[in-house]
């Protein structure tokens, strides 16, 4: 009986041993998570060796985490070796993973470079946007304008600029060039008419003249009538935009303020004013950044946003 009693007991301890050592493995944080751990403490190597020793069922988290790592020291390197366009293709490739703000850390003393990059290029994408918006080759309302050669030349020496934006930007000044041949074709002095026909016009002329010199009055008198005569001056206009803008009595706030509203050019009756913001990185370096593009009537003083 007591042998049997004793057997009992050395079943129960042996039981309850069981039961501690599995609540204690369950406690125990798996690879994973460990991998994990050591990348919020931005320690890479402990990462690694932890990710190497995942479970069969984390194993592919964990090569997704490995495979991140890889991203980031490949664009570490590339920025250390100066080539930019593959830093910017592998950051562009990856940056959209949840999981890819961990493994940052991995080219933090880089960083300041790529957002440069990224910022530069998508204010070239700004221009090319806002000159589209300007010059449309399929729109024969729109003026081309030697100005956009210009500013598109200005766009080409950028830096960083890419060589899809390059190719926009080139065949941009080629349709403005076109049409700006065109126009200047058409312009040329017509060839000379028959010495009969230029005398029956010259004949003809003193009473048509007269007619036309009647017309353009009654027309100025309408128009002074009708308050189009009017021409707003570039500080009214920019008024204007600012009203547009803030509302009424909302002035001109530049003068204290990183955001900046300039005159640009003049587009047939319209003025254009470019509205952008001076970003200061804070080490004597800085750029602008574009917040929009405005036309206003010289005449009726109405404000069109270009970019919308």
């Amino acid at each position: 009986m007591k042998r049997f009693t004793f057997s009992i007991v050395v079943a129960m301890f042996a039981i309850a041993f069981l039961l501690v050592g599995c609540n204690s493995d369950k406690n125990e944080p798996s690879a994973l998570e460990l991998g994990i751990e050591a990348l919020e403490n931005e320690d890479k190597e402990e990462a690694k060796e932890q990710f190497q020793d995942a479970s069969k069922e984390d194993k592919d988290e964990a090569n997704e985490y490995v495979e991140l790592m890889e991203s980031a020291e490949k664009i570490h390197q590339a920025l250390l070796d100066d080539e930019v366009e593959e830093a910017v293709n592998t950051y562009q490739e990856v940056e959209e993973n949840e999981k890819f703000s961990l493994v940052t850390f991995i080219f933090a003393d880089e960083e300041a470079t790529l957002t440069q990059v990224l910022e530069e290029r998508k204010l070239i994408d700004e221009k090319i946007n806002a000159l589209l918006a300007f010059f449309e080759p399929e729109d024969p309302e729109m003026s081309a304008n030697e100005l956009y050669m210009l500013k598109t030349n200005d766009m080409l020496e950028e830096e960083y600029v890419t060589s899809e934006q390059e190719e926009a930007i080139k065949e941009f000044q080629e349709a403005v060039q076109q049409i700006i041949d065109e126009r200047t074709q058409g312009s040329e002095s017509p060839q000379q008419k028959p010495e009969e026909e230029e005398k029956e016009e010259e004949t003809e002329a003193p009473e048509e003249e007269g007619k036309q010199e009647e017309d353009k009055q009654e027309e100025d008198k309408q128009d002074e009538e009708n308050g189009e005569s009017a021409v707003l001056s570039h500080e009214e206009a920019k008024d204007a935009v600012y009203t547009y803008l803030y509302g009424e009595g909302a002035g001109d706030s530049s003068e204290d303020s990183n955001f900046k509203l300039e005159f640009d050019h003049d587009d047939g009756d319209a003025y254009v004013f470019h509205y952008y913001e001076v970003v200061d990185h804070g080490d004597g370096d800085g750029h602008t950044a574009t917040l929009g593009w405005y036309a206003v009537d010289s005449k009726t003083g109405e404000v069109t946003d270009i970019m919308e």
